[in-house]
């Protein structure tokens, strides 16, 4: 029921980015770099891989499944950068993360008694974790 709206959720405009020119080989492939230059001299520069930065978010996805698994947590895995999981009360689990700085997608309008949290570095993904469980039994 959830995976039809975790597509929806995430895959529409990435699949506008790739064609037959540009493939998901080429977007694995692609490096980031920035520069930041302050007015007094100061300059930092900085390369990313993408593929170094999948695979934190994939570590960090199987981290978050593995803790939700762990509890029984009825979740939806996903093969991007977000997961969907089922609590009581998703409009109060939101509002109360969000007063302590984690922002999660209130999804019970699309999936009933789901949200779904972007998943980031394993450290982000640790933070959530322990937010989560200071909120009590929330299954």
């Amino acid at each position: 029921r959830a995976k039809d709206n975790n597509a929806s959720c995430a895959m529409g405009p990435f699949f506008r980015l790739l064609d037959e020119r540009f493939t998901l080989d080429h977007a694995r492939r692609v490096t980031f770099e920035t520069v930041v230059e302050g007015a007094d001299g100061f300059r930092i520069a900085h390369q990313t891989q993408v593929d170094e930065w999948i695979a934190e978010v994939r570590a960090a996805r199987d981290l978050f499944e593995t803790w939700l698994r762990a509890r029984g947590w009825v979740h939806y895995p996903s093969h991007g950068n977000f997961v969907m999981f089922e609590v009581r009360n998703p409009p109060d689990v939101c509002s109360r993360l969000k007063a302590r700085g984690i922002y999660l997608r209130n999804r019970h309008a699309q999936v009933p008694g789901c949200i779904r949290t972007a998943i980031g570095s394993r450290s982000h993904v640790a933070r959530l974790i322990s937010e989560l469980e200071s909120l009590g039994d929330l299954s």
